[in-house]
Protein backbone atom coordinates (compact mmCIF):
# COMPACT_ATOMS: atom_id res chain seq x y z
CA UNK A 1 0.00 0.00 0.00
CA UNK A 2 1.30 3.59 -1.20
CA UNK A 3 1.68 6.39 1.38
CA UNK A 4 -1.73 7.57 -0.05
CA UNK A 5 -3.75 4.82 0.72
CA UNK A 6 -2.34 4.30 4.33
CA UNK A 7 -3.09 8.07 5.12
CA UNK A 8 -6.94 7.30 3.41
CA UNK A 9 -6.85 4.43 5.54
CA UNK A 10 -5.54 6.54 8.50
CA UNK A 11 -8.09 9.15 8.53
CA UNK A 12 -10.82 7.10 7.99
CA UNK A 13 -10.45 5.14 11.11
CA UNK A 14 -9.24 8.05 12.75
CA UNK A 15 -13.24 9.44 11.76
CA UNK A 16 -14.45 6.28 12.96
CA UNK A 17 -12.67 6.52 16.12
CA UNK A 18 -14.03 9.51 16.80
CA UNK A 19 -17.47 8.71 16.18
CA UNK A 20 -17.00 5.94 18.32
CA UNK A 21 -15.63 8.48 21.10
CA UNK A 22 -18.71 10.38 20.92
CA UNK A 23 -21.09 7.77 20.98
CA UNK A 24 -19.46 6.37 24.17
CA UNK A 25 -19.37 9.59 25.71
CA UNK A 26 -22.73 9.99 25.15
CA UNK A 27 -23.60 6.41 26.78
CA UNK A 28 -21.72 7.69 29.55
CA UNK A 29 -23.74 10.64 29.83
CA UNK A 30 -26.50 8.80 30.16
CA UNK A 31 -25.80 5.91 32.42
CA UNK A 32 -24.51 8.91 34.84
CA UNK A 33 -27.67 10.35 34.69
CA UNK A 34 -29.74 7.63 35.41
CA UNK A 35 -27.54 6.93 38.11
CA UNK A 36 -27.93 10.19 39.33
CA UNK A 37 -32.19 10.12 39.40
CA UNK A 38 -32.35 6.90 40.97
CA UNK A 39 -29.83 7.91 44.01
CA UNK A 40 -31.54 11.53 44.27
CA UNK A 41 -35.36 9.47 44.41
CA UNK A 42 -33.41 6.81 47.11
CA UNK A 43 -32.18 10.28 48.96
CA UNK A 44 -35.77 11.99 48.32
CA UNK A 45 -37.80 9.05 49.81
CA UNK A 46 -35.51 8.71 52.74
CA UNK A 47 -35.64 11.97 53.56
CA UNK A 48 -39.42 11.63 53.22
CA UNK A 49 -39.71 8.71 55.48
CA UNK A 50 -37.53 10.87 58.16
CA UNK A 51 -39.58 13.55 58.36
CA UNK A 52 -42.82 11.34 58.55
CA UNK A 53 -40.71 9.55 61.43
CA UNK A 54 -39.99 12.98 63.29
CA UNK A 55 -43.93 14.52 63.03
CA UNK A 56 -44.78 11.03 64.76
CA UNK A 57 -42.71 11.30 67.35
CA UNK A 58 -43.41 15.47 67.70
CA UNK A 59 -47.08 14.47 67.59
CA UNK A 60 -48.65 13.76 71.00
CA UNK A 61 -51.60 11.50 69.94
CA UNK A 62 -49.66 9.02 68.00
CA UNK A 63 -48.05 8.17 71.73
CA UNK A 64 -51.16 7.39 73.12
CA UNK A 65 -52.28 3.87 73.21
Amino acid sequence: MDSEGKQSLAFSSSGNLETGTEALAELVRKVVEKVLETKVKEIREMLQAGCLECKKRKDPSSQRT
